[in-house]
């Protein structure tokens, strides 16, 4: 099925729950440039980078497919939303504290994208299934790299308590993950491109996440990772609510994106 072929309030809501994906790939992306020549190790910018650019990169194929059937551009898309128009989670946008910090939102983001691509793989709509296909190819790397690096951090004190308070802060943040409008829900799943909805998906990524923290030796056990992840989150970047980090990187990139000066402008652009 194409998604022309989808009713107008359907490809709507399509069109919408894509830019989530989008927005998370592009903010993600930029936080990894953030790490690019500051990493512990020389292998790690060059890993990060890589990472960068794939995120980045995964970006640019929903924005295209969005703009094939939306008004505007891929850089409109990327560059010139005010922060309320954008959908991703706000696990994403803040800036890290320190590596475990970006290692932490590695590992959350990861294993929760990997559930959403695979939902989409298996839904009706050509263009959103190969995409994800073509996605998820990409992705083991990133989590793969995340999990390597959990079990590296913890094999110090310092790593362990570092990688504690990472996780602690980022918990919260990350229950947007999954927090997508309900009647939204219901038109993806009628249109056949959800084939498992949202919240079953959060159920079965929260019961992995705390089971793999609380089997990390960190001052995590499970009921406490669960009570951290299961609250309401107190920003739904999947409804326009953002913090202040969002606000300046989008100031950032634009006045970059308008100099020519901006590696992810040319991102896009390839």
């Amino acid at each position: 099925m194409s998604l022309d072929e989808l009713t107008t309030a359907n490809r709507t809501a399509v069109l919408e729950f894509l830019l989530a994906l989008a927005d998370d790939d592009f903010v993600a992306g930029h936080r990894y440039t953030d790490w690019t020549a500051v990493g512990p190790t020389l292998e790690e910018d060059n890993a990060i980078s890589s990472m960068a650019q794939d995120e980045l990169g995964h970006a640019r194929i929903w924005y295209d497919l969005i703009s094939q059937h939306h008004e505007g551009n891929i850089d409109d898309l990327a560059f010139n939303r005010p922060a309320e128009e954008r959908r991703n989670s706000v696990l994403l946008e803040v800036e890290h504290e320190d590596f475990a910090y970006a290692i932490a939102h590695n590992y959350l983001y990861g294993t929760a994208e990997k559930r959403l691509l695979e939902t989409l793989l298996d839904g009706k709509v050509d263009a959103v299934a190969d995409r994800a296909e073509q996605i998820l190819d990409e992705e083991p790397y990133h989590r793969e790299h995340a999990e390597s690096w959990l079990d590296r951090l913890v094999a110090t004190e310092e790593g362990r308590d570092r990688l504690e308070s990472a996780f602690r802060d980022a918990l919260p943040r990350a229950a947007d993950l999954f927090t997508f409008d309900d009647e939204r829900v219901t038109q993806l799943m009628k249109a056949g491109v959800f084939t498992k909805d949202p919240v079953i998906l959060d159920q079965e990524w929260n019961a992995e996440v705390c089971e793999r923290i609380a089997d990390l030796p960190l001052g995590i056990t499970v009921d406490e990772a669960d009570e951290l992840l299961s609250q309401p989150p107190e920003r739904n970047g999947r409804a326009g609510e953002h913090t202040d980090h969002l606000t300046s990187m989008i100031d950032e990139m634009h006045a970059d994106n308008l100099a020519g000066e901006h590696p992810i402008s040319q991102t896009l652009r390839t």
